[in-house]
């Protein structure tokens, strides 16, 4: 009798402890502190790569501040992330919808940006509307920061950058290459981007012999092209998004349009690019704000090279720059709110304007009023041996340009 009694008692104290210790550890993951996020993003449509690439660097940077790093801090208190995604099937109308929905229907005034400079323009006006802050993790047209907007920012430069160091570099080729023929989709990003290469070939004293738009989202850009092996310049400057840059490569070859050096403004980065093309990918040119090689010490991660291990552990495949763009918008928000030590838009705003970091995972970063990074550079990349490899800047370089560029077999 006394031995069941004291099973009883045994069995009571058992489950009176487990019940402590579940009530204590609900209480502890009521009381967690959460800092909400919101993004919409291209997971459907023709943006679907980029915009999944881009998640996945958020998503990394969400999983390291959570699990690494216990959260972002504030005035003593770690903070953990969440992000609600929503898909804008690659629509600017639907990013501006979605970009309202979060902020007034989930309450979420942090925001990152859409894909692309498209839909980044479109999606910062409804944020700008409510004072909801947009961390930019997608578009760097020089139209979206010239609105005079308080509520978005960015890490990088803007897209008038992109081909500046792939002329600086051709500039100090032996001999000089002199002609320089462009052709790019009517899309704003690519616009600036051939603007900016402009001004800079005026400046090297480059002649541009053929500059022209195609319509967005064809097919075949075979007529410029062939105007353009009439003029043999000795540089040929594709603006375009990723499969832009996949067709002009193929069609380049078809019409064997030879040029010293030939650069597409996306493609070249993207592990996808060599898959799709082949050997025919071998030393076009390229650019973007980071690669592997770039291993700046950072205040998050330690350094690039964590980065670029903990993706490829985590995700499976190879970090491109669209994957750097997500993790690093998550980054200058983390720093940003940290400086600020509040979630309030526009006092992580006004933190902004104090904001010098002398290095980061994407280089040092110093906001000018407009939220554009003054301090931001490009990385020139060459495809060689089936690899992206960084060709310029000196500093950063793992490989020398082959220049020129051989002919097509």
């Amino acid at each position: 009798m006394k031995e069941r009694s004291d099973i009883l008692r045994s069995g009571i104290l058992f489950f009176t402890l487990f019940a402590f210790f579940f009530l204590l550890s609900s209480g502890a993951r009521a009381e967690e502190k959460i800092i909400k996020f919101g993004c919409s993003i291209s997971l459907t449509g023709p943006l679907s790569r980029e915009g999944y690439g881009t998640r996945d660097g958020l998503e990394l940077w969400k999983w390291w501040v959570n699990e690494k790093l216990g959260g972002i801090n504030i005035k003593g208190v770690k903070y953990k992330v969440d992000i609600k995604y929503y898909d804008d099937e690659s629509n600017p109308v639907r990013t501006v919808k979605l970009t309202e929905k979060l902020i007034t229907d989930d309450g979420i005034k942090l925001l990152f940006s859409p894909y692309s400079s498209g839909m980044v323009f479109a999606g910062s006006a409804a944020s700008e509307k409510y004072k909801a802050l947009m961390v930019n993790v997608g578009g760097t047209a020089e139209q979206i920061f010239g609105r005079g907007f308080r509520y978005i920012v960015t890490g990088t430069g803007t897209s008038t950058l992109y081909f500046k160091g792939v002329l600086d570099l051709a500039a100090k080729q032996n001999p000089k290459p002199q002609g320089v023929a462009m052709v790019y989709e009517n899309d704003i990003f690519a616009r600036d981007a051939v603007e900016g290469a402009v001004d800079k070939c005026k400046e090297l004293g480059f002649k541009v012999v053929f500059n022209q738009v195609y319509p967005k989202g064809t097919k075949d850009i075979s007529t410029p092209l062939t105007q353009i092996k009439a003029l043999k310049p000795d540089i040929l400057l594709v603006g375009g998004h990723y499969t832009d840059s996949v067709l002009a490569v193929q069609q380049t070859k078809d019409l064997k349009v030879n040029v010293k050096l030939f650069s597409c403004l996306v493609g070249v980065p993207v592990p996808e690019f060599v898959k799709a093309l082949g050997k025919d990918a071998e030393d076009v040119v390229g650019m973007g704000w980071w690669t592997p090689e770039v291993n700046y010490k950072d205040p998050v991660w330690g350094s690039g090279e964590t980065f670029d291990k903990e993706f490829i552990k985590k995700f499976k495949y190879t970090p491109d720059y669209h994957n750097f763009d997500g993790a690093y918008g998550g980054e200058l928000f983390q720093m940003g709110i940290e400086k600020a030590q509040s979630t309030d838009p526009t006092e992580i705003r006004n933190a902004f304007d104090r904001f010098e970091i002398p290095s980061s995972l994407g280089g040092p970063i110093k906001l000018d009023k407009r939220g554009v990074n003054i301090l931001s550079q490009t990385v020139v990349l060459q495809i060689q041996n089936g690899k992206a490899v960084s060709v310029y800047p000196k500093e950063v370089a793992a490989a020398k340009i082959i220049y020129p560029k051989p002919p097509w077999e």
